[in-house]
């Protein structure tokens, strides 16, 4: 088994949601702009699939999104370092981690290069995480059964992401923080938060060589991350709720707007229900949240 899907790295791969919508726009032309929003009705599958892709590749792991930084903080937790080489044989670069023994808090450069297929991404990220005991104090080495709380804080750069969907360069940065790791009884708990923003281009056949800048926010209040086996340091995926809102505009000067209620359902997908902010339609949706794609419409 690769390492991207190993269950331990798994422990932060948040599964969030990826925000699309189709909504059905009554009596209006297919062509009538909708009031206020500036986004036509001949454009909002459109809209809704450029959302949907935008996302995906922002956050999924396989993507150089979100999780791959929540998996960067596994490495980092148990070990101080980042690995050396990804499950395709690309090197991954980092610099020594520092630790400030007033706050308790390490830091570290991580630097990607990675190729696979028709995708390429090269990614900079400063990490920073905190370990915290029983007691409450910070300590600076982990150690099971003693070490309670982690708490993460990243910012950087996805210079370039490349497919056969989209291409798109951003901007991320995110702080999430994981509760009970010391009681085996029960499963952890986390919440955070995650931001993006950057421009992007898509290739499908609705968005032809369409350009985009989008900004993205999504946050989680105490979800469950499941533990997979007993006494051990090991999880998969997310259980519970989260929220996200998503603004683009495009290069014809359409502007998108969504947000979405999220149900992440533990076993590496999510269910959303996203609400179109001009008029309070909401349409539901299927996504994997590991590889960070689209599945389908409905449940």
């Amino acid at each position: 088994m690769n390492k991207v899907m190993k269950a331990s790295a798994v422990v932060f791969a948040l599964a969030l949601g990826l925000m699309v919508s189709a909504l059905v726009i009554g009596c209006k032309s297919s062509t009538e702009p909708i009031a206020g929003y500036n986004e036509p009705a001949s454009m909002v599958a459109a809209n809704s699939e450029a959302t949907a892709d935008m996302t995906a590749t922002a956050l999924g792991n396989q993507t150089g999104g979100m999780q791959m930084a929540m998996e960067d903080s596994y490495d980092l937790a148990l070990s101080g370092q980042v690995s050396s080489v990804d499950s395709k044989g690309n090197v991954i670069n980092t610099l020594s981690a520092t630790y400030d023994s007033t706050t308790g808090w390490h830091t570290i450069i991580v630097t990607r290069n990675i190729a696979w297929g028709n995708s390429t991404i090269t990614s900079d990220f400063q990490y920073q995480y905190q370990y915290l005991n029983t007691a409450g104090g910070f300590v600076k080495n982990w150690h099971k059964d003693s070490v309670d709380v982690m708490s993460f804080k990243f910012a950087g750069v996805r210079d370039r992401e490349r497919g056969t969907r989209v291409d798109l360069d951003d901007t991320a940065s995110g702080n999430w923080t994981i509760t009970g790791l010391a009681n085996f009884n029960a499963n952890p708990l986390v919440s955070g938060s995650y931001s993006s923003s950057g421009a992007d281009t898509l290739f499908t056949q609705n968005n032809n060589l369409r350009a985009l800048s989008h900004s993205f926010q999504h946050t989680i209040t105490n979800d469950t991350l499941i533990r997979v086996l007993p006494n051990q340091d090991k999880y998969f995926f997310l259980k519970g709720t989260g929220s996200s809102t998503f603004h683009a505009s495009d290069n014809k000067g359409n502007i998108i707007d969504r947000t979405v209620a999220i149900t992440y359902n533990g076993d590496g997908t999510a269910t959303l229900d996203v609400t179109r902010t001009k008029d309070g339609t909401t349409t539901t949706f299927t996504v994997d949240v590991w590889r960070g794609v689209f599945l389908r419409w409905g449940r």
